[in-house]
């Protein structure tokens, strides 16, 4: 018999992720605190790193766990036109993205439940560091699923454990870069890039599709 797969997503963290960025919806004005980010400028350097991860101009992009979608706005400030798609799994978030946007394409997804069929020249994931239950293995499964879902490559920012306790907030996750690092380069691909150098608390990988080891 099959063995069952279980998720490292459990409904409690749906429900709990939720409930923390709907209120920060509720509750603020300014669009980085909506997303959970100290200040519209560490925002705006955690969506230049990621895109750094090569040329993305008139590409085709994902932005998972795209919140109120202000990734569009980073990019559309700078001329640089993509193909974009935002997935997030709260619908007010996306209720209030759309309205945002009106142009560009949002959805109610998780894709740790329910894969797109479309291919995405790049997929991102920038800041999912709110707490649930198993980070770890979420952050994992995530990655892999992202790099199913990619033709170039991905992007994943996260923070970092290598901080001083005045960044620390007690509803994150900090993630060790080196052990994140090192499970890429052994389970997903040859081909990563670490950044570390551009916050005091964050980093961003870049994981390349060439020399796949999840589709040889």
């Amino acid at each position: 018999m099959k063995k069952r797969y279980k998720s490292a997503w459990l409904a409690e963290d749906t429900a709990s992720n939720k409930e923390y960025f709907e209120e920060k919806l509720r509750t603020f004005i300014e669009h980085h605190a909506i997303s959970g980010y100290g200040s519209k400028e560490s925002q705006a350097i955690r969506f230049k790193v990621v895109t750094e991860i090569g040329q993305v101009r008139n590409r085709s992009i994902c932005d998972v766990g795209c919140g109120i979608g202000k990734l569009v706005d980073y990019l559309r400030e700078r001329n640089v036109k993509v193909e974009y798609t935002g997935y997030d799994i709260s619908e007010k978030i996306i209720e209030k993205a759309r309205e945002l946007h009106p142009n560009n394409t949002f959805e109610v997804r998780n894709i740790l439940e329910s894969m797109p069929r479309q291919k995405f020249d790049y997929v991102f994931s920038v800041g999912l560091n709110f707490k649930i239950s198993d980070n770890v293995q979420f952050m994992k499964e995530l990655v892999r699923r992202m790099f199913k879902m990619a033709k170039i490559g991905i992007s994943v920012s996260m923070l970092s454990s290598h901080t001083d306790t005045k960044h620390i907030n007690k509803n994150d996750f900090y993630y060790d870069p080196k052990l994140f690092l090192d499970w890429c380069l052994r389970e997903v691909s040859t081909r990563c890039i670490l950044r570390h150098d551009y916050l005091p608390h964050d980093f961003t990988l870049y994981i390349y599709k060439e020399a796949s080891k999840t589709e040889k």
